[in-house]
């Protein structure tokens, strides 16, 4: 079920909008093994993380006073939170306490926008090759730019958005060798971005 407060966040954004805008911090992030919190693990250049003055190893113990226990509550938190707001978090530095503020920035990838090829392994998505700010600068990916709702991509769990980085693990850095990696694989895992979230998409 979705809670509450997400689908009501979301609601808002459609009323506003037209549409959701999928927010970005910039930061991916992990548990903490025996503590409440999560922990950055990376944060990508220019990213509005990094303009806050966030650090990767910072502990995210709280978000606008709501406790933190772990990376997916982290990842629920922050995923409410509408573009170009402000989010307030506790962060432990070592053995120091902060308080940092950063502002939601809008998830952008370049050759964004409608069009796109297909592949039948993921029928109806419409895909471009793209790049995305990457830890080591840019990084070349596949966007989705489409998905017929009720086609196999849909169902599979792929949307509008999506960055697709690899297959089973594997790097792809276009639509071509998307292709390539899905070809002949009866099951495939789709390791995917979608704003700050790090998603994997079985295929079958």
């Amino acid at each position: 079920a979705v809670p509450a407060n997400m689908a009501r966040a979301v609601m808002q954004q459609i009323v506003r909008f037209g549409e959701v805008r999928r927010g970005r911090l910039g930061i991916q992030m992990q548990d903490v093994a025996g503590r409440d919190g999560a922990a950055i693990a990376q944060i990508q250049p220019d990213s509005p993380a990094e303009k806050a003055g966030l650090r990767a190893g910072d502990i995210v113990t709280a978000v606008n006073g709501r406790p933190v226990r772990g990376a997916a509550e982290l990842r629920a938190q922050l995923g409410i939170i509408p573009v170009g707001e402000n989010v307030e978090m506790r962060v432990q530095r070592g053995a120091e306490q902060r308080s940092i503020r950063a502002r939601i920035g809008e998830l952008e990838a370049r050759g964004a926008g409608g069009g796109g090829e297909t592949l039948a392994q993921l029928a109806g998505a419409l895909l471009r090759d793209a790049e995305r700010a990457g830890v080591r600068g840019k990084e070349r990916v596949v966007l989705v730019t489409a998905v017929e709702a009720g086609s196999a991509a849909f169902q599979a769990g792929l949307r509008p958005g999506d960055l697709i980085l690899a297959v089973n693990r594997r790097r792809v850095t276009s639509v071509a060798a998307l292709g390539k990696a899905l070809a002949g694989s009866e099951a495939a895992a789709l390791n995917v971005v979608r704003g700050d979230f790090l998603l994997t998409i079985a295929l079958r």
